[in-house]
């Protein structure tokens, strides 16, 4: 797994990456969340991280704080990080600092935070 995870981190592109989260499938390693995690950094729009999430749930594998941030990451809008926010939240991931960090940074005035 380690090797792996390993090589897709030192990929820059997502098809590589996913190349390698291929060939792993094919050595019989599940990818875990971090495999996934590699692969949605490579990702350049939030649509298409939305489908590698989609993937690596139907795979089995859910999000976690790193997966969300990650998404959270590709916004700019507070809406649409207090809506990724949400969703975190619905599946019962905890924010962590770099959640809100992401959500308030975003925001101009803070009557946006209230709600979250």
């Amino acid at each position: 797994m380690t090797t792996f995870n390993t090589l897709m981190t030192s990929l820059d592109h997502i098809e590589h990456r996913r190349a390698v989260l291929v060939e792993m499938r094919r050595a019989g390693v599940v990818p875990d969340v971090a495999s996934w995690n590699i692969l949605l950094k490579a990702c350049r729009r939030s649509q298409d991280m939305r489908a590698v999430i989609a993937e690596m749930r139907a795979a089995g594998v859910s999000p976690n704080a790193v997966t969300w941030n990650t998404l959270m990451g590709s916004y700019s809008q507070p809406a649409d990080l207090r809506a990724v926010m949400q969703e975190m939240l619905a599946e019962g991931v905890c924010p962590d600092a770099y959640s809100w960090s992401a959500l308030i940074k975003s925001c101009r005035h803070p009557p946006l935070i209230r709600g979250v």
